[in-house]
């Protein structure tokens, strides 16, 4: 059966879904604006506060959603041998794809009224240069599991068993703008679509791979792959 007509994967429950509105409101607005205002360390500026602040955020929604999606998590166990070989093809796709859109978005900067670069990567090598153990913990293990469970299982995969399409273009449209939010009102509009646009190939590739498999545990496991290894050529 053709991939993309795949329908049949595993999503959250209704209640696991409720949770799962409820994750995007800590993570986009409460866990932010509470560590914000009760620990005014955070509103500091400098490289340190700014990334205590990222990494306190990250444990606290990795926590929530680990006790919410726990079920969910443990329904979604799959063979070994298929996560592997899906993760495998997943980020040699990555790759290939990246390459082939990086050459379209090469010539779209030269279009754009400002220099433009990708303002979320940007943060992170600085973050990874100076704090390069705990940074991580955070891109390999917590941030793949948040973004995971929240973009494609409560977003991705009920629109999925839908419209597939559709599920891919909301999935990840969102999933990209993630990456910018904090940004907004900061810089130009187009230099932000052009940040966002840097995460369309990764978006699609983790699709597939949920496609694939059937189960949230692939994109989770291949958004970690392809984390550390951006970040070991980041280090290194």
């Amino acid at each position: 059966m053709n991939v993309f007509n795949n329908r049949h994967i595993l999503a959250p429950s209704q209640k696991e879904m409720w949770w799962g509105y409820v994750c995007f409101v800590a993570y986009l607005l409460v866990i932010p604006t509470v560590l914000s205002l009760c620990v005014p360390y955070f509103s500091e500026s400098g490289s340190r506060a700014g990334f205590l602040f990222h990494l306190t955020s990250s444990v606290c929604n990795f926590l929530l959603v680990m006790i919410l999606f726990r079920n969910f998590l443990f329904r979604s166990r799959i063979p070994f041998g298929l996560l592997l070989i899906t993760c495998l093809f997943g980020f040699l796709g990555y790759r290939g794809l990246s390459a082939m859109w990086n050459l379209i978005l090469v010539l779209a900067e030269s279009l754009l009224p400002t220099e433009a670069s990708n303002l979320n990567q940007n943060t992170v090598v600085d973050y990874l240069n100076h704090y390069s153990g705990y940074m991580l913990i955070n891109v390999v293990v917590l941030a793949p599991v948040v973004e995971e469970v929240l973009f494609r299982g409560v977003i991705f995969a009920p629109l999925c068993k839908k419209n597939p399409l559709l599920a891919y273009v909301v999935s990840g449209g969102a999933f990209a703008m993630l990456h910018v939010l904090s940004y907004i009102g900061q810089q130009p509009g187009s230099v932000l679509l052009f940040s966002a646009a840097q995460y369309l190939p990764a978006a699609f590739v983790l699709c597939w791979s949920y496609q694939r498999t059937r189960s949230i545990l692939a994109p989770i496991v291949l958004h970690g792959l392809m984390n550390l290894y951006s970040s070991i050529l980041t280090m290194y």
